[in-house]
């Protein structure tokens, strides 16, 4: 089973390489799930609560909301 990713970093989907550098900036993360939506459900990574360096929860809710995902990324309560 393949399940497409989006990491989402200073309110925009990207890639990085090691953790650390920006390969690829695809940009509006919602537009990239109602495209990913098609093959099913949807894995959501919020990288700068994982580096604890802020959040993007607004847009993390708004995915949650609209498409199956699994949430990651510095979660540290179940709300």
């Amino acid at each position: 089973m393949i399940i497409p990713s989006i990491d989402i970093l200073g309110g925009r989907a990207v890639q990085l390489r090691g953790g650390r550098q920006l390969v690829l900036d695809v940009g509006d993360p919602e537009k990239l799930a109602e495209r990913l939506s098609l093959a099913g459900e949807i894995a959501v990574v919020d990288l700068d609560a994982a580096l604890g360096k802020g959040s993007n929860e607004e847009i993390v809710l708004s995915l949650v909301s609209k498409y199956a995902c699994r949430v990651g990324g510095g979660i540290r309560t179940k709300e």
